[in-house]
């Protein structure tokens, strides 16, 4: 190999199996610190800024140092090996975090600070490795130094699609968190090496032999024997500002915008690992296509800066275009797929809407960092400017990620956020216009006016009593029945959209939380009065009483009935990690006014409550969302069940909603396994009319007689007692933080296999009943 020309493409595979293991490690951590943190959108919001603020590090302290190097590559293999090396033990330390009860032992700012400062190791060193790469490859050569940098940045792009991919569909369902992270370690030490191998057996030109003839490519002129700085005119004496207002407003738009518009297209698809593995997906595969795009222009020297302010009009024009298409998901989701539920169907139909929707605005945005961080690239300062773009960009996307997520879609909802970042993007766009092309400049003011009066149509706020789809979206169960609805409530938060809904003809009320109905007043929500009453009947003298999940309050109405009739009344402690829930709780039942102004109500991620508090407790209810949801699993795993041990007296009771009728067989009967691997005396029981299972666990066993007392005035059976559950759950490794099996392998695949929920609950009951019978 003589010179980086005929390398380039081996290069970008480096960096392709680089940017994979990158995406391995940011969800493995975020998993991990979310455990740690809680799933709050304060603990979202840290895992966010830590990733931010190590690549931002890296650009200011490693990107730098490249320029000075003789030999790039060999400083980009190290760093390689390096970043294996500390991402395999900060994988190490946070898998254990969660479980540590770092929280409860220390003051929490510290160790959100000490979480930080380890995630930032080495995703500092991961923010040197393009710029140690374009260095090597484009030397003193700036057409090749600025052709080199958009390819590079789109291959490790696409290695960030193949992570996406690889951990939403293979890896963590095939090997855990945890050896997944080791994975990622062995990808990047295995690169590095490979690096040093080329770098020692055909060594890339040095800086000072990086423009002879040797090194040129066919269609470059011979350069001068003795390398020499090009002229003044080809090489700017400074960092051109317009480059650094592209790269800031390319990482606002594009982090806003994914958080934005996954959001809405996770409402239409649900929030399933899958889904939100595709979305993710398919939003970076565009913007490695956009980096393609520009990278033949840039090669060939038709790159003005002018064209950064193009490129950020024309894609606030694309992303605005698709904003009433990305408010519509449901629709599109039941026009394509109906009511079929195959595994392939289903997966096929959220590929195609999430191309359809995102890959056109994707694409646009992607042309942008490519173009800005080419343009303000000086030659023999590749790695100084790079860095400076990088950081400028990553900064900027951590403020477009949490201020879109915190600041306006509180303010103004998702598609309003959308709007407002559309038409800052295409200010950005105008002012690098009037500075860089001031014959343009009246054009360049007028597509940012025109954008932001036609943005402002979808700027109004939810009109409540009026159907879905007038002023808020429509979730997929609404889809052409809206005039059998009214809207009660509607919010939408930081990390969730939450909506009463009253169907009109019956008077139910129904809490959705991102399009799915999480509870509901209709008579087969009966199981959630049971919930509350059957802990507290069982319980001999339940004085504390905590409920997980607030839902529509029809759990905690009954447990707080049961505590005012207790004699002194007993406490009730209410935990949601959706603080929406609790603002609407007025219109999801009349009645949740007077039960709120008796609880003690907290805003907090279930598992963090537990973690961080000392308060024992006689009763603990929970019925999070669907088990297969993501993030989901951490309240149905060993670990969790060892959280809610500990903070539960020797007599106290468990109940958790065990959903027979959205759960796999193999996940229900994991569910059970991971419940009796902490809680020997687990019972299953089933709520009468429905078959709702319920799981009700206990440190010592439950006394017949208070069984008989459940079973007389609840009219519920326990179906299977602890030796007939560990029949149910035998040979079935049981639910572990490191193993969500229930994300990965639930009921999205094995539904189709039934035909309908209903079909997959008779499934679940003949399971039981065998258990019961001694057959299994």
């Amino acid at each position: 190999m003589r010179g980086p020309g005929g390398g380039l493409l081996l290069f970008a595979a480096l960096l392709l199996v680089s940017g994979a293991a990158a995406l391995v490690y940011e969800l493995a951590w975020a998993r991990w610190l979310t455990l740690t943190l809680g799933a709050s959108a304060e603990g979202l919001a840290i895992v966010t800024s830590s990733t931010m603020v190590g690549f931002a590090l890296g650009a200011v302290v490693v990107s730098p140092r490249i320029d000075g190097l003789a030999r790039p590559l060999r400083a980009y293999g190290l760093l390689e090996i390096a970043i294996g090396l500390s991402a395999a033990l900060v994988s190490l330390l946070l898998a254990h975090a969660p479980t540590a009860s770092l929280t409860a032992t220390w003051p929490k700012p510290l160790v959100v600070v000490g979480l930080v400062a380890l995630v930032s190791i080495p995703t500092a060193l991961m923010g040197g490795t393009l710029p140690a790469v374009v260095s090597a490859v484009g030397g003193r050569d700036e057409a090749r130094t600025r052709a080199g940098l958009s390819r590079l940045y789109a291959a490790n792009t696409a290695g960030a699609v193949l992570g996406t991919i690889g951990m939403g569909f293979v890896l963590v369902e095939q090997l855990g968190y945890a050896r997944a992270a080791a994975v990622g370690a062995l990808a990047n030490v295995g690169v590095g090496v490979l690096a040093l191998v080329i770098e020692r057996r055909a060594p890339l030109p040095s800086r000072d032999d990086a423009a002879s003839p040797a090194s040129a490519t066919p269609a470059e002129p011979p350069a001068e024997a003795t390398p020499a700085e090009p002229p003044a005119s080809t090489s700017p004496a400074a960092y051109p500002l317009e480059a650094g207002i592209a790269a800031a407003a390319s990482g606002f738009a594009v982090l806003a915008h994914e958080v934005l518009s996954s959001r809405l297209l996770v409402y239409g698809l649900f929030a399933t690992a899958h889904a939100i593995a595709i979305v993710l997906a398919v939003y970076l595969l565009g913007l490695a296509i956009g980096a393609c795009l520009v990278a033949g222009p840039l090669a060939r020297g038709e790159v003005r800066p002018y064209h950064l302010g193009v490129a950020l009009l024309g894609a606030s024009a694309v992303t605005l275009a698709f904003v009433p298409s990305l408010g519509e998901v449901s629709s599109i989701v039941a026009l394509l797929r109906g009511r079929h539920v195959e595994y392939a169907a289903r997966i096929g139909v959220e590929v195609v809407v999430a191309a359809t929707l995102l890959l056109p605005s994707a694409t646009a945005m992607g042309t942008v960092f490519p173009l800005a961080a080419a343009l303000g690239v000086r030659p023999g300062r590749a790695g100084h400017d790079l860095g400076r773009s990088v950081v400028v960009n990553t900064l900027a996307g951590a403020l477009g990620s949490l201020g879109a997520a915190y600041a306006l879609v509180p303010l103004l909802g998702v598609r309003g956020a959308i709007v407002i970042v559309t038409v800052l993007q295409a200010i950005a766009g105008a002012i690098v216009l009037l500075r860089t092309a001031p014959a343009h400049r009246a054009a360049g003011l007028g597509v940012a006016l025109a954008l932001g009066l036609v943005g402002s149509a979808w700027l109004g706020r939810p009109v409540l009593g009026q159907p879905p789809g007038a002023s808020t979206l429509v979730p997929q169960h609404v889809v052409d029945h809206e005039d059998e609805y009214v809207v009660r409530c509607h919010r939408e938060g930081p990390t969730a959209i939450t909506e009463v809904l009253e169907h009109v003809p019956t008077g139910r009320v129904d809490v959705l939380v991102d399009g799915f109905v999480a509870a509901g007043s209709s008579a087969s929500a009966g199981y959630m009065r049971l919930m509350g009453e059957l802990p507290m009947v069982l319980h001999p003298h339940p004085d504390r009483a905590l409920v997980i999940c607030f839902g529509t309050g029809t759990t905690t109405r009954a447990v707080v009935e049961h505590a005012r009739a207790s004699s002194p009344p007993g406490r009730v402690e209410v935990v949601d990690i959706n603080p929406d829930v609790f603002a609407c709780a007025s219109e999801s039942s009349p009645d949740n006014a007077e039960a709120l102004s008796f609880v003690h109500a907290h805003v907090d991620d279930g598992r963090a409550f537990l973690r961080e508090g000392s308060e024992r407790f006689d009763v603990i209810t929970q019925e999070p969302m669907p088990p297969h949801f993501a993030g989901v699993a951490s309240l149905y795993s060993v670990e969790y069940y060892e959280l809610v041990r500990a903070r539960l007296e020797d007599d106290g009771v468990l109940v958790q909603w065990l959903p027979m009728h959205l759960t796999a067989p193999e996940d229900a009967r994991a569910i059970a396994g991971a419940a009796q691997a902490v809680f020997p005396e687990t019972w299953l029981a089933l709520a009468p009319g429905d078959y709702t299972g319920l799981l009700v666990m206990s440190p010592t066993p439950l006394s017949a007689e208070a069984r008989g007392r459940v079973e007389a005035s609840l009219h519920t059976e326990f179906v299977l007692d602890p030796a007939a559950v560990a029949r149910f759950a035998a040979g079935v490794p049981p639910v572990t933080d490191d193993r969500p099996s229930l994300e990965h392998n639930g009921i999205d695949r094995v539904l189709g296999q039934y035909g309908s929920a209903i079909a997959l609950l008779e499934h679940n009951l003949g399971l039981v009943v065998e258990a019961r019978d001694g057959a299994r």
